[in-house]
This record gives C-alpha cells, sequence and structure tokens, in this order.
C-alpha cells in the first residue's frame, strides 16, 4: 500500500522544523471498516491542519511538508473517495431503510467529492510549483487554496460524523461491515 510519507525523502522526517508526520492507516482497521473511516478522516483533518499552518508561514513550513502532502493530495486522497464514493456509500444506501433518506445527502456529498478532487488536484500543483520557486503570489495562492480545501474537507468530517457514521453503525449488518471489509482489502490491496 503506498501511503503519504513511505518514500524515501519524502519530507517525514521528525527532526525537519514543521514536518508533517503522516503515517498511512494501519491496515489492520481493514477489518473494522468503520474504524477505518474515523481513521482516514483523522488523517484528513491532520493534512488540514498542516494547511492552515503553512498558511500563516509557507516560506518556512511548506519545504518540510510539501511531499508528504503531494503523495497525499496525488494518491491517498483520491483513493480515499474512490473508496467511499464506490464501496462504502453505496453499501450504506442498500442498508438504510425507505424512511432514511439517505439518497438525497449521498448524492450530494459524491457530488462535493467531485468538487473536492479538482481542489486536491489545484491544491497539489500549486505546492508543486511552491515548492520549485516559492514566491508571494504563488505564497499567496496556497494560503487560499489550501484554506479552501481544509475548511471543504472539515464540513465533509464534521458531516460523516454527525449524519454518515452514525447511520451507518445503525443499519450496516455483520454482513456488510464484512463485504466492507474485503472491499477494502480488495481496494488498497
Amino acid at each position: 500500500m503506498m501511503g503519504a510519507g513511505r518514500e524515501s525523502g519524502s519530507g517525514n522526517h521528525p527532526a525537519a522544523p514543521g514536518a508533517l508526520l503522516l503515517a498511512p492507516v494501519d491496515t489492520r482497521l481493514f477489518e473494522r471498516p468503520l474504524d477505518h473511516l474515523v481513521a482516514e478522516n483523522t488523517r484528513l483533518l491532520r493534512v488540514c491542519a498542516q494547511l492552515e499552518l503553512i498558511a500563516l508561514n509557507a516560506g518556512r513550513l511548506a519545504p518540510y511538508s510539501t511531499p508528504v502532502l503531494l503523495a497525499y493530495l496525488r494518491w491517498d486522497y483520491p483513493r480515499h473517495l474512490d473508496w467511499l464514493d464506490h464501496r462504502f456509500l453505496p453499501q450504506l444506501e442498500h442498508a438504510c431503510f425507505v424512511g432514511d433518506s439517505i439518497q438525497g445527502p449521498v448524492a450530494q456529498l459524491v457530488l462535493e467529492h467531485g468538487v473536492d478532487r479538482g481542489r486536491a488536484a489545484r491544491l497539489a500543483g500549486i505546492l508543486s510549483d511552491y515548492s520549485e520557486s516559492p514566491h508571494d503570489g504563488l505564497e499567496q495562492r496556497l494560503a487560499i487554496s489550501g484554506d479552501a480545501f481544509a475548511e471543504a474537507q472539515k464540513r465533509h468530517v464534521a458531516w460523516m460524523d454527525l449524519v454518515i457514521l452514525p447511520l451507518a453503525q445503525s443499519r450496516l449488518s455483520e454482513r456488510n461491515l464484512q463485504d466492507l471489509s474485503q472491499g477494502l482489502h480488495v481496494h488498497y490491496g
């Protein structure tokens, strides 16, 4: 499994000031898909916090965090969204009752994930450009793009915590969870 910070020279060095330490989610959590989802959301919130710090002092912090952030934004984040959109959310929709009215919120979340993919790609491009040639104009674009991405992700995680996870806990059967577990092994395998 490729994870942000796993490659050598990724900037994931604890001695580097402001370095982002972002270990991949433990694969043992594949056996507990809801815990895996919470762990992935926690990683995402760590990325958001780092982006907010970079917005305050890009010149000092971006060089140390950029390799890890780029790996996350280009590989880990899209894979997480793929799992949500193609495995988790359809399984949840199928498990819900007619009165749960989950189809609209799930459709909105999937639509927003499409926008988020674009935000992540733009942010990765700006981070890459900034790492090659830092200047004030790019620093300002990095701050604005990083803040926009972070705010959207924090809103999504909060919504997942308040709406999706409680519904998943009450509606997903043991068989559903086993299917999701197998899906995690296949998806990230």
